[in-house]
């Protein structure tokens, strides 16, 4: 989808690739045990929120409204991603 938006953008293809290098240093594998408590509203989500209380996350950023409906359970922020860019990525050390 990134790169869907990206098209005939030059700028935010810079961005994108900086973004996916990023995640390609930094990611982790982890095996993620299921949720104790389903999200009820798209059970798909579930596996989202399990990698990210596995792998400790504070964050998932994210547009999907049923994981925005959760934010904040376990611990974990769902936030868009302008949100996320504009708060916490922008109080980010450099």
């Amino acid at each position: 989808m990134g790169r869907k938006l990206a098209k005939g953008r030059a700028p935010l293809n810079g961005a994108l690739d900086a973004l996916l290098a990023l995640v390609a240093v930094h990611a982790t594998m982890i095996d993620a045990p299921p949720l104790p408590a389903r999200v009820p509203a798209d059970p798909d989500d579930d596996m989202l929120l399990a990698a990210a209380l596995a792998g400790a996350a504070g964050y998932v950023v994210s547009g999907d409204k049923h994981l925005l409906s959760v934010s904040g359970g376990h611990d974990i922020s769902v936030l868009k991603p302008r949100a996320f860019v504009d708060g916490p990525l922008a109080a980010w050390p450099r």
